[in-house]
This record gives C-alpha cells, sequence and structure tokens, in this order.
C-alpha cells in the first residue's frame, strides 16, 4: 500500500495501558480492553478504535483505546492520552493484526528514509476503522501514522 503525508487533528484517547512485564501480551489487553470499553465515558464514534505506543525512558508503552469527547471524566484503571495534532506519515497495512509489527519497522527501515522523511518526537499510532475485518484476516486494514518533520 501507498505512503502519504496527512494533517492529522488533535484527538484525544482512553484505555488500556499495556504493562511489560506483567504476564499480559498486546493481543492479552486487546482482548481485555474489547471487554470494557462500553464502560468508557463519552466515546466518540462506535468503530473507530486507536493502539498508540510511544517509547518512555527506554520502554514501550502501548495504549488500546477509543476517541472520547476532550476532558472526559478518567475510571480507575483507564488512561487518557492526546495524540497531537500534526503532519504524520500514513501507511494502509493490509493484513493481519500480528503484522503490523512488521509493517512500523518497514516504514521506519524503508519508507520514510526513500522519502526522505524523518520521524518526529511524539506517539505512533494504529487507526482501526471499518476497514479491519478481524484479528487474522488477511484483508484487514489498518491506518498507521508516524509523526514526521
Amino acid at each position: 500500500m501507498s505512503l502519504e503525508i496527512v494533517d492529522h487533528p488533535s484527538i484525544e484517547v482512553m484505555g488500556l495501558l499495556f504493562e511489560p512485564g506483567k504476564g499480559e501480551d498486546i493481543a492479552g489487553l486487546w482482548r481485555r480492553f474489547a471487554s470494557q470499553v462500553g464502560s468508557i465515558p463519552d466515546r466518540v464514534g462506535d468503530s473507530d478504535w486507536y493502539g498508540v505506543s510511544w517509547q518512555q525512558a527506554g520502554a514501550l508503552h502501548y495504549l488500546a483505546a477509543v476517541a472520547t469527547e476532550p476532558g472526559a471524566s478518567v475510571p480507575s484503571g483507564l488512561l487518557r492520552q492526546e495524540i497531537p495534532a500534526g503532519r504524520y506519515a500514513r501507511y494502509v497495512h493490509l493484513g493481519t493484526a500480528p503484522g503490523v509489527a512488521t509493517s512500523f519497522r518497514r516504514l521506519f527501515a524503508e519508507l520514510l528514509p526513500a522519502r526522505g522523511l524523518q520521524p518526529r518526537p511524539g506517539a505512533c499510532f494504529e487507526h482501526y476503522t471499518e476497514a479491519f475485518t478481524g484479528i487474522d484476516a488477511q484483508d484487514s486494514q489498518i491506518f498507521l501514522y508516524v509523526p514526521v518533520f
């Protein structure tokens, strides 16, 4: 699929944080999140979900989330994160959800350098829309975003 540069608006998301070393993988986090998503207040839209990842103090942080109204109250056990407005490289991953990591590696190692793009500090994110047809579906489309200068 192709890489394009987009100006993405700011959105607030709320969800469950992945905690490395706690005996749960990211797939398990998504299963747990799916069972709790109905309790998230002030949700925006019914079909869009987000996976937000960032590095902090050398550790990967990952949030399984949905968009919420700005300033929504945060129930215990959940975390709110802002995805700031800005310029992003957007790539459509076609295939299974476990293949997203391979697509992100390709973005950083090949696609961004080939276009002369440099990542800027900030969170990368996955956007799951109606085009996502299932975890193991080969025809699923997942939109991947990387902040770029």
